[in-house]
């Protein structure tokens, strides 16, 4: 968002809710605002995932989703994205639900005029950008800009209760640096944190913008992958070892990155165990790996 200029997704099924609402945001204010619309909750996905937004304006009564389920399905494609419920529910303890689990503004359809709304995307939009600040300086770790052991227990624990209510998998995976102590032998330690550094940003750029990244500590990195199935574990480790492979040939810095990896699958059928249960099952399976190797 630029001071002149919002873009916004409208999610609503009613085509002259749609209608009202776009009259009311695009009226003279002193922000311009762009409108992208979305009748249900998987077009809206798919908008998220192809573009960028300020702001979300959600109706919580949707063809593919009921209450709440909606708002959590967009929070979890995009923590950051600030979402401004206006609904015809009116309904007080839903409409603290709602706040309580991130929500910036409950309003309702009726009771709302072209100014309210308007003040509304603006405010939400500016006390999301501050709490994203806040918590950044408590979730992510401050060398890689990924998220912190603390960061990634507390999002990853709410993913995996999420996907347990929608029937979806997840994959844990755990991965280690081979040979950081070399690397900051023969090179120093700067050169050792631009290592981990890179691991990290090789990371990111392997899975998705809505799964999970973290720096657990040291030369351990954990990742979430949601919304999967068992069989996405290999096209993972497959993206992770072309990264790897195409930085090294690069020749980029003075050394050469190696990762172990191991991963854990928590099928849509299981009851979600604690997080660091499967942590310990990608641990187990990233040392075979490397026992695997020291026998090669």
């Amino acid at each position: 968002m630029t001071t002149e200029h919002i873009h916004a997704l409208l999610v609503e099924d009613d085509h002259e809710d749609r209608m009202l609402i776009c009259r009311m945001l695009h009226r003279q204010h002193p922000v311009r605002i762009t409108v992208d619309e979305a009748e249900d909750l998987a077009q809206a996905l798919q908008r998220l995932d192809a573009g960028s937004y300020d702001v979300v304006l959600l109706d919580l009564t949707l063809p593919d989703a009921l209450g709440l389920e909606s708002y959590e399905r967009l929070r979890a494609a995009s923590i950051d994205l600030p979402v401004v419920i206006l609904s015809g529910i009116s309904d007080e303890d839903l409409a603290l639900h709602a706040l309580r689990q991130g929500a910036q503004d409950y309003l309702l359809k009726g009771r709302v005029d072209a100014e309210l709304l308007q003040r509304s995307l603006r405010y939400a939009i500016a006390r999301q950008q501050l709490q994203s600040l806040l918590r950044d300086l408590a979730l992510v770790d401050h060398l890689t800009r990924v998220y912190n052991r603390r960061g990634f227990f507390q999002l990853a624990e709410q993913q995996s209760h999420l996907a347990n209510r929608r029937g979806t998998g997840l994959l844990v995976f755990l991965a280690d640096v081979d040979g950081l102590k070399s690397i900051n032998d023969a090179y120093g330690h700067g050169t050792g944190d631009a290592a981990l550094q890179t691991v990290a940003d090789l990371l990111r750029t392997s899975f998705r913008s809505s799964d999970l990244v973290a720096r657990l500590g040291g030369d351990e990195f954990a990742a979430l992958a949601i919304d999967v199935r068992r069989e996405h574990a290999e096209l993972i480790h497959a993206r992770i070892r072309q990264q790897l492979e195409a930085f090294n040939r690069s020749g980029a810095r003075p050394f050469q990155l190696s990762l172990s990896v191991g991963h854990a699958f928590l099928p849509s059928t299981a009851p979600p165990p604690s997080m660091q249960d499967l942590l310990n099952l990608a641990d187990q399976a990233m040392y075979s790996e490397k026992r695997a190797r020291a026998d090669d």
